[in-house]
């Protein structure tokens, strides 16, 4: 298949797409591109569950967020950066967008029944958006991996010519508080992580 124009089938029962490494030849040595983006599947009204990587095509996002019903999503290596579109799947619970070009988590903010996020290897430096999901001292977040970014102790953020200062790790002390249980920031560039390391994780690397 190289089009989501050609999935046919029970479109208002489907549950379930995943466009994996076999589809695009990569076993063979190929790199069979998809075409066509995420607009393709608006028809799919009960999707929950998407998984579509080994792209390499940013533009694959286009018109997800019209699958307001997914639980469960991979993009991982699209070269993604621009994931705006995210912004109101607030059914997502498991979140898989390693190996991309993303930089700004703002989109994530509003997904508070994340419970599983894997954002390794990325160009991420601020850690903001993420203390949006905790909601009256808690939070469904479960598992964060972060590792392979550019993260450091301090960063700064403008908004509409506001700068402020981002402490990440501190960030990171309200999301263990909340709840969160396992975390990874290997890879990154934090000057003093003794303040994670004082805490209880049941998996916790650096």
């Amino acid at each position: 298949m190289t089009e989501f124009s050609k999935l046919t089938g029970a479109r208002d029962t489907l549950e379930t797409v995943k466009i994996n490494t076999d589809d695009w030849g990569y076993y063979s040595g190929g790199y069979n591109k998809l075409t066509g983006d995420c607009n393709s599947l608006i028809n799919f009204k009960n999707l929950k569950n998407l998984s579509i990587y080994y792209y390499y095509n940013k533009d694959i996002i286009k018109g997800i967020s019209q699958l307001t019903s997914l639980e469960k999503l991979d993009l991982n290596t699209n070269n993604i950066g621009d994931i705006s579109e995210l912004a109101n799947l607030t059914n997502l619970k498991e979140l898989t967008l390693h190996s991309n070009n993303i930089s700004d988590l703002s989109a994530l903010s509003n997904l508070r029944n994340l419970t599983y996020l894997y954002l390794y290897a990325n160009s991420i430096s601020n850690l903001k958006p993420l203390e949006s999901l905790i909601v009256n001292g808690k939070t469904n977040l479960q598992t964060l991996y972060l590792h392979n970014n550019t993260l450091e102790n301090y960063t700064t953020q403008n908004i509409n010519g506001q700068v402020s200062s981002i402490n990440n790790i501190e960030i990171l002390k309200k999301l263990h508080d909340a709840g969160l249980k396992n975390v990874n920031i290997a890879g990154n560039n934090f000057q003093d992580t003794s303040e994670l390391k004082k805490l209880t994780w049941t998996s916790y690397a650096e």
